[in-house]
């Protein structure tokens, strides 16, 4: 646990931080509110890889996630929590069961696709649908997880040549950050097309105009910057900034910054279930809180050897840590030794180097141009830690072990 200045341990009580610019604002251009609410979550793609095909359609706004790992974003998205709120940052942690999610919203639900060990995190198993979106009888709520964004890129499911067996088998072959860069923004591409098609079935059925298409990720990815490769290992702007969509022309907004804590409860509020959402939750609903500008909060945790939390805007951030020199050095060797991207690193050590010890003397570091002070970051992250919850651990099967272990997430076993 960070040593913060906390000035109470009381319940978490929501705090605006106003900056010197307009930050968001959305109105709803419909006489009725959405029936049903869509979330296609392309796994890992960062705002900056967002494809022009999509990108010129809809306004992005670009959003700072919970976490730098599935657990913690997905958990982040589906609460409306900051990862001290909900307690989930790895693949052995669980949501306890009396935290509210969307799913608490709606009579009828889905999580589809490539649920894997993240059902047990979540808790959704046997009480949530994996339904194709496209079949569920309104109302309902629907989120896809779709893993074609996140490495092995070159995987191609319907050609078996193309296959690769985990994600160090990938890196291995993959020396290229031009080559993976590519495959990367193929695979953007790819999400896209998968997006599309959902929506046009959709309109098939008579649907797509009461459903509100939300299309976000649950963190981004880092390709080659710091000598590194995937996502998880600590905070940066390649994984904490990832893109938001509300695909549809009757939601109008200014393209600034969100959190993905509130992706949940502005959804709830344009179906017109604002009500149903807990007001202790991290994120606001963007629908009544316009032109209100504040700090958002990340954190990496459980993944490697690295505990950073951070304060965000859209120009910026501060990075806090409490890392010793024996944590980056654990930290140093996972990602040279069993990180499944180790053979990229070792290839480009003189860009890795640096990021090793970085803000461990002076306990943060400072990122792009934010338009607030390190008092005012720690103070916020201050008031984020005061109303920490404990995290709740679980055992993982053979099977799930088996699968994290494709997946490069050693430090989960």
């Amino acid at each position: 646990m960070p040593r913060l200045s906390r000035t109470t341990n009381k319940r978490y009580e929501h705090r605006t931080y106003y900056l010197v610019y307009r930050v968001f604002s959305m109105n709803l251009e419909r006489g009725t509110p959405f029936e049903n609410v869509y979330i296609f979550v392309a796994d890992a793609l960062r705002y900056d890889k967002l494809p022009e095909s999509v990108a010129s359609r809809w306004p992005v706004v670009q959003t700072i996630s919970g976490g730098v790992s599935s657990p913690s974003g997905f958990t982040t998205l589906i609460t409306g929590r900051y990862p001290p709120h909900h307690g989930v940052y790895r693949f052995t942690s669980r949501l306890p069961d009396h935290v509210w999610t969307v799913f608490d919203a709606f009579p009828n639900t889905s999580f589809h696709r490539n649920r894997g060990s993240l059902e047990n995190v979540l808790g959704i198993t046997g009480s949530v649908e994996d339904a194709d979106p496209t079949e569920l009888e309104p109302p309902f709520v629907a989120i896809e997880r779709d893993l074609v964004t996140h490495a092995p890129f070159g995987e191609r499911p319907e050609d078996e040549d193309q296959r690769f067996d985990g994600n160090r088998a990938y890196f291995s072959e993959r020396r290229s950050r031009s080559t993976i860069v590519s495959e990367y923004e193929h695979a953007s591409e790819r999400a896209v097309e998968r997006l599309e098609q959902r929506m046009a079935t959709l309109r098939e059925r008579g649907l797509l105009d009461d459903t509100l298409v939300i299309f976000t990720a649950d963190h981004g990815e880092i390709l080659g910057e710091y000598g590194l490769m995937t996502h998880g290992s600590h905070v940066c702007p390649e994984l904490v900034r990832v893109p938001t969509i509300f695909c549809t022309d009757e939601v109008t907004l200014d393209e600034q910054v969100i959190s993905q804590a509130d992706i949940v409860p502005t959804a709830l509020s344009l179906a017109g279930r604002g009500g149903s959402t807990p007001v202790d939750i991290s994120g606001l609903d963007l629908t009544e809180n316009a032109d209100r500008g504040r700090l958002m909060f990340a954190e990496s945790r459980g993944i490697g050897y690295r505990h950073e939390w951070s304060a965000w805007d859209a120009e910026g951030g501060y990075i806090f840590t409490e890392d010793t020199v024996v944590d980056r050095l654990k930290w140093f060797y996972r990602q040279l030794g069993p990180s499944c991207s180790a053979p990229y690193s070792r290839h480009n050590l003189l860009e890795f180097l640096p990021v090793v010890f970085e803000g461990i003397l002076e306990g943060h570091r400072r990122v792009g141009n934010p338009n607030f002070d390190k008092a005012q970051a720690e103070s916020f992250c201050a008031d984020v830690f005061a109303g920490e919850v404990n995290e709740q651990r679980r055992e993982i099967t053979d099977e799930g072990r088996e699968r994290l272990e494709r997946l490069g997430y050693l430090d989960e076993l």
